[in-house]
């Protein structure tokens, strides 16, 4: 089968929208199918060393450096007050999202492989211009078995929330693309049902090319191998140490409740370390009145897993008014150590609620509703430290989620009758 993925982000980009489609490429090439990739100029100065692992890889557009978090906040300090008036005033008028100036590479690509065909045409959302090109590129297919899957990473006309671009001005615009887009697809693809609802209510696609197919997760290289599945005893002046890895967002991923969590363990006398990896995203976390709280800025995705084995805890903070689900979610119970889930009331993921079955996971937003709430999370760390959870608990909580799942799951979308 041959295969053209069109996703703006691919490694060395090191967020979740890279990530998933870089380990379904990966599967589909190492399953011996031709697999190419059309992806931005991103990340300049970056290795990839697997492009041998595809049949090629075309990068287009700008390059730009990685931004670290030190860097972000330099930038956002030095900014003088005409930066910031143009700033917000070229965030209301772009359309249709922050990528709008892939179009013309993309576009230049695309026409020249007007004539190939392709078995199957994958694009990507948060960037809609993927979606363009695919419906482009998809028009000019003269091979009948020919099948195209728009997938999302987060919505677009739905999103509320984090606004693409002005809604304001845009709204009704958004809508009447994504329509005509859709309509002409073969499959939409969605991480959640929450997501999947809100499109098909909105009318902007058919329930009938919908499928929901979750976050994916390679089991194996997630997974911290631990000796046994009993406790194990810790002196009592070891601090405990929780891991964080992702970027906070205001009114959507916030740290306070978090930071409380150390705050109060810490004051109970349960020594607490709390260390943050990902973008400072504008919060000053040196303004905060805390204790044993490290940030220690964005690190690169292939290091998370070992990052996340020398943790005893790691933390999940859920999007308090966002549809979409963390995809961190699926890799931090792959590791098989215990979760501090700061959640959302009524909200709760399934497979967090899995794994608190299972003795592994905390949800922390419980705690208003329990007389001794902060003592039944003080028991938690105390019985739970030192505690993996085994394998075969691991595989269970994710039956379904692993990636040769999710790869077959999108073959069954694209064949629907």
């Amino acid at each position: 089968m041959k295969i053209l993925l069109i996703n703006y982000f691919f490694p060395p980009a090191i967020d979740a929208h890279a990530y998933r489609w870089h380990q379904l490429m990966r599967f589909w090439s190492e399953s011996g199918n031709e697999v190419d990739v059309i992806t931005s100029g991103d990340f300049e100065d970056e290795i990839f060393n697997e492009s041998h692992l595809f049949s090629s890889i075309t990068r287009l557009g700008r390059k730009r450096r990685q931004h670290s978090a030190a860097y972000v906040e330099r930038k956002i300090n030095l900014q003088n007050n005409i930066k910031n008036i143009l700033l917000k005033i070229y965030r209301k008028v772009y359309w249709p999202d922050a990528f709008w100036h892939w179009i013309f590479p993309l576009s230049a690509e695309l026409f020249k492989r007007r004539k190939v065909k392709y078995d199957l045409i994958v694009s990507y959302y948060p960037c809609l211009l993927a979606h363009v090109g695919a419906s482009y590129l998809y028009s000019k297919q003269k091979n009948d078995r020919a099948r195209w899957i728009a997938d999302y990473g987060d919505p677009f006309s739905t999103s509320d929330t984090m606004q693409p671009n002005n809604f304001a001005l845009y709204k009704k615009i958004n809508i009447y693309v994504e329509r005509l887009i859709l309509k002409r697809c073969s499959a939409v693809v969605f991480t959640n049902e929450t997501t999947a609802s809100d499109y098909v209510l909105a009318k902007i696609c058919s329930n009938e090319k919908v499928s929901v197919i979750p976050h994916l997760v390679d089991i194996g290289s997630f997974y911290v191998c631990s000796k046994s599945g009993s406790l194990v005893k810790t002196s009592n002046n070891r601090a405990i140490r929780l891991v964080y890895i992702g970027g906070f967002h205001k009114g959507i991923r916030e740290p306070d409740q978090l930071f409380g969590l150390v705050k109060v363990v810490n004051e109970q006398g349960i020594k607490l370390e709390l260390d943050i990896y990902g973008p400072a995203n504008g919060y000053d976390f040196s303004k905060y009145d805390l204790n044993r709280i490290n940030h220690n800025g964005i690190i690169a995705r292939e290091l998370v897993p070992a990052i996340m084995g020398t943790a005893d805890f790691v933390v999940n903070v859920d999007n308090a008014n966002c549809s979409m689900t963390p995809s961190k979610i699926v890799e931090l119970i792959a590791t098989g150590k215990p979760i501090i889930n700061i959640g959302v009331p009524n909200t709760l993921h399934k497979l967090l609620l899995r794994y608190e079955a299972k003795g592994f996971c905390f949800n922390y937003n419980y705690i208003d509703s329990h007389e001794n709430g902060h003592k039944k999370m003080i028991d938690f760390f105390s019985k739970t430290v030192g505690c993996n959870a085994p394998v075969d608990v691991v595989k269970t909580v994710l039956e379904g989620y692993d990636l040769q799942d999710i790869a077959s799951q999108y073959i069954t979308a694209v064949d629907k009758p």
